[in-house]
C-alpha cells in the first residue's frame, strides 16, 4: 500500500524539501544518479539543460526533518489521512518527557540515527522541522481513505489491530520514502512512542536485496538456506542439550527442598520418594553414602552447578546467535519465541514420540516449518514474522 506515501504527497511540492549533493558535490551513496542533483547554489531553472529542474527533486521528507505518524481510529470522513502540520515543534514544558509516556503522537521516524534519539527539546532549540502525519487505520489496512467499504476492506481494517500496525508502517515508510529520483532507497529509523520499540534499515541493503544482478540474487538464495539450516542446527542442538540437563540434573533441586520441608516439620517429606523417583540421583547417593569418602551434599551441589553452568551457557548462545543469525530488524520477542518453541518440541520429543512413524516424521515436519519461515525472515527485508510463526505452533 501507498498509504504513508499519498499522505505525505497531500504536502504541497513548494514546500517539500530539496535533495542537495555533499559539500564537495559528490555523493557516495547515489553517485550512479548523480545526474539527478544539484548543488545548493544552482538556480531553480533548468538551466545545465539535462532536463531536470529543482521542482523535480522534491523529497518527501528531508534528511534533517522528523516524522511523526498519529494513528487515526475509526470512522472518517474525506481525506484524514494527510500532512497536518510542518514547522519546528513548539517549546516543551519542564515535565514533558518522551520517554516516560507524554509523546502525543504513535510512531517518531527520521532518516539518520541521531535525530530520532533527539528529544523534542533538541528539535525545538535547533528548529528542526517536524512533520505531524496523520493516517487512518482505512488507509493503512486498503490504501486509500474513504470510498465504499467492501466486506474485504471491513475484513482487513478488524484484523489491522491483530496483525500489528509496525509491519504496515515499516514497509511502507522502508519502500515509499525514497531520494527524489524516485528509485533509490533511504535509510530509515523508526521507533514505536509507547512500546519503545526501535528498527532501522540501510538503503545500500535494500538496493542490493531489489536491484541485484541474477547471479547476486542466486547467491543470496544458497546464503539463505545455508543460514537457515545452520539456524535449525544450533538451536534445536543447544536446546536438546539443555533440556536434558535441566531433566537430569535440575531435579536435585528436590534433594535439599524437601531437606528444608522436614526441618519445618513436614514428616511426610522422605528421601527415599526422591530416590525412587529419581533413581539415577538415588543410586548414585546410595553408593557415595556407602563409600563415606565424601559427604552426600556434595553430588547434590555438583548437580546444581552443572545446571548453573548449562543455562547460563545457553543465555550466552543465544546472546551471540541472535547476533549472528538474527542480526536485522525485527519484532520484539520473536527470538524469545523461536527458543521457547524450540523448547516445546524438544519436551514434545521426550513424551509423546515413541513410535516408529512419530519418529520419522516429527523432526523432518519440524524442519520443513522451521525452513519455511526463516526462508520467508531472510528474503524479506521486514515482513510479518509474528503471523509467520503461528503455524509453527500448530
Amino acid at each position: 500500500g501507498r498509504c504513508v506515501v499519498s499522505a505525505l504527497e497531500s504536502r504541497p511540492v513548494s514546500l517539500r524539501p530539496l535533495q542537495y549533493d555533499d559539500d564537495d558535490g559528490n555523493d557516495d551513496r547515489y553517485s550512479e544518479e548523480k545526474d539527478y542533483y544539484v548543488d545548493r547554489d544552482d538556480p531553480i531553472d533548468d538551466n545545465d539543460g539535462d532536463g531536470v529542474s529543482r521542482e523535480n527533486l522534491r523529497l518527501l521528507l528531508g534528511e534533517d526533518e522528523v516524522l511523526h505518524i498519529t494513528i487515526l481510529e475509526g470512522k472518517c470522513i474525506g481525506m484524514c489521512s494527510r500532512v497536518h502540520s510542518a514547522a519546528p515543534p513548539p517549546a516543551p514544558s519542564k515535565h514533558h518527557d518522551d520517554d516516560y509516556g507524554d509523546a502525543t503522537y504513535d510512531y517518531r521516524f527520521a532518516t539518520t540515527d541521531v535525530l530520532l534519539r533527539a528529544s523534542d527539546r533538541f528539535l525545538h532549540d535547533h528548529n528542526v522541522t517536524v512533520v505531524d502525519l496523520y493516517v487512518t487505520d482505512a488507509c493503512l489496512s486498503r490504501g486509500w481513505d474513504g470510498g465504499r467499504r467492501r466486506p474485504l476492506s471491513v475484513a482487513a481494517e478488524a484484523m489491522l489491530p491483530l496483525v500489528g500496525r509496525d509491519a504496515a508502517i515499516i514497509n511502507q515508510l522502508m519502500m515509499g520514502i525514497r531520494g527524489a529520483d524516485g528509485r533509490s532507497y533511504r535509510d530509515g529509523f523508526l521507533k514505536n512512542a509507547y512500546t519503545k520499540e526501535k528498527w532501522a534499515w540501510w538503503g545500500r541493503s535494500l538496493e542490493y536485496s531489489y536491484h541485484s544482478s541474477h547471479f547476486e540474487r542466486m547467491w543470496t538464495a544458497i546464503s539463505i538456506l545455508i543460514t537457515s539450516l545452520l539456524s535449525f542446527f544450533l538451536l534445536t542442538s543447544s536446546t536438546a542439550l539443555i533440556v536434558r540437563v535441566l531433566t537430569s540434573s535440575g531435579v536435585a533441586f528436590m534433594f535439599p527442598a524437601f531437606r528444608l520441608l522436614r526441618r519445618l516439620g513436614v514428616r511426610d517429606a522422605e528421601e527415599r520418594t526422591l530416590s525412587r523417583s529419581y533413581p539415577w540421583i538415588g543410586r548414585a547417593r546410595a553408593a557415595v553414602s556407602d563409600r563415606d569418602v565424601h559427604p552426600q551434599s556434595h553430588l547434590i551441589g555438583a548437580h546444581l552447578a552443572k545446571v548453573a553452568l548449562y543455562y547460563t551457557m545457553y543465555e550466552a548462545c543465544q546472546s551471540v546467535w541472535n547476533e549472528w543469525l538474527y542480526g536485522k530488524s525485527l519484532p520484539a520477542g520473536m527470538t524469545v519465541w523461536l527458543y521457547g518453541l524450540s523448547m516445546v518440541w524438544e519436551y514434545y520429543t521426550m513424551v509423546f514420540v515413541r513410535s516408529a512413524i512419530s519418529v520419522f516424521f516429527f523432526p523432518r515436519l519440524v524442519l520443513l516449518y522451521f525452513l519455511a519461515f526463516h526462508l520467508y525472515f531472510y528474503s524479506i527485508p521486514y515482513g510479518y514474522f509474528n503471523l509467520a510463526l503461528l503455524p509453527l505452533f500448530a
